[in-house]
């Protein structure tokens, strides 16, 4: 649909719109959160007219840890790691702590390995930590927009 006759457009508010057409009839919108937008039209008599329109934005955060793991090298599960889907950039930090506050894992700046072999293999300073861990983790993430 497109606006005829109109004397003014004025978009309210006008963060995250982008103008596609010259006039502003048309717009892009990219909202971070939820946006209700208004549009306020003045038509060349002087008339005016208002409509409004919700943006209803979900963030999904599509990050999933493991609950378990079991590091034996058969081939499953063998890696504690972050699996990302849309949304998710990249992980900027992943560190895992034992229960004394030691670092046991630390790895910065990657987009995580879909074949799993990139995580924590449940060692420390090339020993297996096996069961006797209470280990805690910590992550850092960039999203896309």
């Amino acid at each position: 649909m497109r606006l005829q006759g109109f004397d003014t457009l004025i978009w309210s508010p006008f963060d995250d719109l982008e103008c596609v057409s010259s006039d502003c009839s048309s717009v892009v919108a990219q909202p971070k959160e939820t946006q209700t937008y208004i549009l306020t039209v003045t038509d060349v008599n002087g008339c005016t007219g208002s409509d409004d329109v919700v943006i209803k934005v979900k963030n999904v955060r599509n990050v999933y840890f493991a609950n378990v793991f079991t590091p034996n090298k058969d081939g499953e599960n063998d890696f504690f790691q972050a699996v990302i889907g849309p949304g998710v950039e990249k992980i900027l930090a992943f560190n895992i702590y034992d229960r004394w506050g030691n670092m046991v894992f630390d790895k910065t700046n990657y987009v995580p390995d879909p074949a799993g072999t990139d995580g924590w293999d449940g060692t420390f300073r090339n020993q297996k930590i096996g069961s006797r861990c209470i280990c805690l983790y910590r992550q850092s993430l960039i999203y896309r927009w």
